[in-house]
């Protein structure tokens, strides 16, 4: 979302966050209209991100809960084995993420990814893994000087710092997490370092029998093509919509790769941004449905790893949608 400082982080905590310090020098973009500049020869990430082989059928099932956090991101996911939460949305909508994973049973997190370090998205991470503690904590690697000076990064920096039981990771591409017997978490992006944090988010996929989700943050046109490029494996029967549906994300390019059979779109109603965008909503309608928080409130997924389910908060019950 917006632009933010930046400045120095300090202590160990802060050091994993801020980069664990790569030598590489930031990529330049040039035009945005001439993707030979933006894209640059990927052959050594080609091997890494080759469509994965047929996983096992899944045992059991998958629930996906697109929380409804107004103007925001936040996803949990439940495999009956491990969790799985991406995102938080901002401060005010802390004890409402708290009390939906709480009422569904949980009182732990086996894996929380903050996709970035903007308020919209992690604003409440410190709060939730304050009363929900996370057994990993994933996140985009930054340089110093783009280390947040807000008072929610300084917050999270607290949480992880004290939370002994903690392991705090960069999220690297093409890591794995199994999530449960034919279910995977994999990190997909992003590739390259910006020097906008909307660029950074980190993108993951879950595949759990035949049906898949993949998660953008707010990645925009630039990382998008990036990841195309690359040979990243993009199909997935649902897209969680970049950006909120922001005019700067879900290119055609990136919609032609990902091929969704439905997509969902994290965001308040009636925002001052106005996401999501009509043209933003015309390409995604062309590969299938697109649910809404601001219309439906919560929604959930549910698939055995064959058939997909959905019903949410304002619409109508468990409706099998593919």
């Amino acid at each position: 979302m917006a632009k933010k400082q930046y400045r120095r982080g300090s202590g160990p905590v802060a050091a994993v966050l801020c980069l664990l310090m790569t030598a590489a020098a930031f990529f330049t973009t040039g035009r945005l209209d001439d993707i030979e500049n933006v894209l640059g020869p990927l052959s050594d990430l080609q091997q890494a991100f080759a469509p994965a082989a047929p996983v096992e059928p899944m045992d059991g099932l998958l629930r996906l809960h697109c929380i409804d956090v107004g103007q925001g991101d936040s996803f949990f996911i439940e495999t009956g084995d491990k969790t799985l939460l991406i995102d938080t949305g901002e401060a005010d909508y802390a004890q409402h993420v708290i009390d939906y994973i709480q009422g569904l049973g949980y009182q732990k997190i086996d894996i929380a990814i903050a996709t970035h370090m903007h308020s919209d998205h992690m604003g409440s991470m410190s709060r939730v893994l304050d009363q929900l503690p996370a057994d990993t904590f994933l996140t985009t690697e930054l340089p110093e000087e783009m280390t947040p000076t807000t008072r929610a990064y300084e917050k999270l920096l607290d949480t992880l710092s004290e939370a002994k039981n903690t392991q705090v990771e960069a999220a690297r591409p093409g890591a794995q997490y199994p999530l449960a017997e034919g279910v995977t978490l994999t990190i997909i992006g992003p590739l390259e370092e910006y020097d906008d944090l909307n660029l950074t988010s980190v993108v993951c996929r879950v595949d759990a029998g035949a049906r898949s989700f993949l998660f953008t943050g707010d990645m925009e046109r630039i990382a998008e093509l990036k990841l195309v490029e690359s040979g990243a494996h993009l199909k997935a029967d649902v897209l969680k919509v970049g950006h909120h549906g922001a005019s700067t994300s879900s290119t055609r390019e990136f919609l032609q790769a990902v091929s969704p059979r439905c997509s969902v779109i994290s965001v308040g109603e009636g925002n001052s941004y106005g996401h999501p965008t009509q043209r933003t909503l015309e390409r995604l309608v062309e590969y299938g449905a697109v649910y809404r928080t601001d219309l439906l409130g919560s929604i959930i997924f549910e698939t055995d790893g064959d058939a997909l389910w959905l019903q949410s908060e304002r619409g109508e019950g468990r409706t099998e949608i593919g």
